[in-house]
């Protein structure tokens, strides 16, 4: 399965389909063009489209309405993808090859916002009324959103020591391997 798509910020629209992206996609064979426009990104997406038209395929059950990205999955189109890829790099774009490398960057870019972020997170999260957790139980939905999103740097590489207060460290080192 394969998904076309325009984004300002790819990164939040990647995240928009699964919280744990880094699993869900393929970051190795995943790429990004880049151009100068929204009107330009809009043009190059409708030509793809209707090249693979014939090939198009239902969203997977495993993404969230809200993300809106019921369309433009495809199914069987890696070969004539990977011909319009090299296309558009033949033609002097910015293509980002692997997607991994691209995300990569964006992380790193965010990662000195980790630690005032993380912090005010697992203390929301600890602050929601509930009852507690059951031994081996699913962790609440804001403790899975954190562990998620720290799951994504530490897929992608990039270290977390430096950038999390102790409290999130000691919590994360807890939980970092239960996924659900």
């Amino acid at each position: 399965m394969l998904k076309l798509g325009i984004s300002r910020d790819p990164l939040d629209r990647i995240q928009a389909f699964s919280r744990r992206y880094f699993e869900f996609f393929d970051l190795q064979r995943g790429w990004l063009l880049e151009t100068d426009s929204v009107r330009e990104a809009q043009g190059q997406e409708t030509r793809l489209r209707r090249s693979l038209r014939l090939l198009n395929a239902p969203a997977p059950l495993l993404v969230p309405g809200r993300a809106a990205g019921a369309t433009e999955w495809y199914r069987g189109a890696s070969s004539l993808l990977e011909q319009a890829r090299e296309e558009f790099a033949s033609q002097g774009y910015t293509v980002h090859k692997p997607l991994e490398n691209w995300l990569r960057s964006r992380l790193e870019a965010r990662r000195s916002d980790l630690y005032v972020w993380t912090e005010r997170m697992l203390s929301a999260a600890d602050s929601e009324p509930g009852d507690a957790q059951p031994a081996g139980a699913e962790p609440p939905l804001p403790h899975r959103m954190l562990r998620d999103a720290l799951d994504g740097y530490a897929a992608l590489g990039i270290p977390l020591e430096d950038a999390l207060p102790p409290t999130v460290s000691d919590w994360y080192a807890r939980v970092a391997g239960f996924h659900t």
